[in-house]
């Protein structure tokens, strides 16, 4: 835990997990408490999927589906983890949908022929056909994969997936990108330099919560390198609290780094490891 300063109103760490393959992605099953992890080495060809439940702390074993490599996560939902394959592998167009248990691991239904666009209401799955002769898409049963309605145009089908994703993370916080150009950004910037005496670059990330103000920013550690840094700071007197290097040296600005779900601050050090800090 480097970096903390033992004051009493610091964060305090509620778990350090590591995994042996570097972390791919990250997806969300809000209503369930659910983390659902992409495990992907791209040195062995080998792609596991893992969840974490927020609530107990517990960690599941890695699963690796039949298609090894060649499957990735696109949602998690409903305690179920939704996978795809490849249509094109040489450009990595996804195809098919897989639905698995999130506590068994069990295949629960599978549409080859569907690609994955989002989830809505009412456990629905928006989805286009992979041979479609138009730019309609179709709903699914998240539950059963059965195909519960066809020809819902474009526009529809934005905005039932819009609608129902913020709803669904309406409890969780996500920073506010702010880039070089922003008005915003020369404030920010400022206010790194003068509590923590580091010069942030490019763009910062920034959220504010009851306690604490929390900055993920970019700094320069050679020509063409760059170290990405949280930053956690008291929102009262703006004392840097915690302060964590994410990536110690990138080719180019990192962003997106962190969020808060249930009043756990999120992120991912070092590629392999999700920390969380209860904030």
């Amino acid at each position: 835990m480097a970096g903390i300063r033992l004051e009493a109103s610091s964060p305090q760490q509620q778990f350090l997990l590591t995994f042996e393959s570097p972390i791919w992605q990250i997806r969300v099953d809000y209503e369930q408490g659910l983390l659902a992890f992409e495990l992907r080495d791209s040195d062995r060809l080998q792609v596991e999927f893992a969840v974490l439940n927020l609530q107990n702390g517990q960690l599941s074993a890695p699963y690796r589906a039949p298609e090894n490599w060649w499957m990735g996560l696109e949602d998690a939902y409903g305690r179920m983890l939704f996978l795809h394959g490849f249509g094109n592998r040489a450009i990595g167009t996804h195809q098919g949908i897989t639905a698995v248990s999130a506590d068994s691991y069990q295949i629960l239904w599978q549409q080859d022929q569907t690609v994955f666009y989002g989830l809505a209401d009412n456990s629905r799955i928006i989805a286009r056909p992979v041979k479609a002769e138009n730019e309609f898409f179709q709903a699914l049963n998240a539950q059963t994969g059965v195909i519960l309605e066809t020809n819902i145009n474009p526009v529809e089908a934005q905005a039932a997936v819009t609608s129902f994703n913020r709803s669904r993370t309406s409890k969780s916080n996500y920073p506010v990108h702010y880039p070089a150009t922003s008005e915003h950004f020369a404030l920010l910037s400022q206010f790194i330099f003068s509590h923590s005496e580091r010069q942030g670059q490019g763009a910062i990330d920034y959220l504010e919560t009851e306690k604490y103000l929390i900055l993920g920013y970019n700094e320069v550690v050679a020509k063409g390198k760059w170290q990405n840094i949280l930053g956690v700071y008291s929102a009262t007197e703006g004392t840097l609290l915690l302060e964590e290097v994410l990536t110690a040296s990138a080719s180019g600005l990192v962003r997106d780094t962190f969020f808060v779900i249930n009043n756990t601050l999120l992120f991912i050090k070092a590629k392999n490891t999700l920390v969380g800090y209860f904030v």
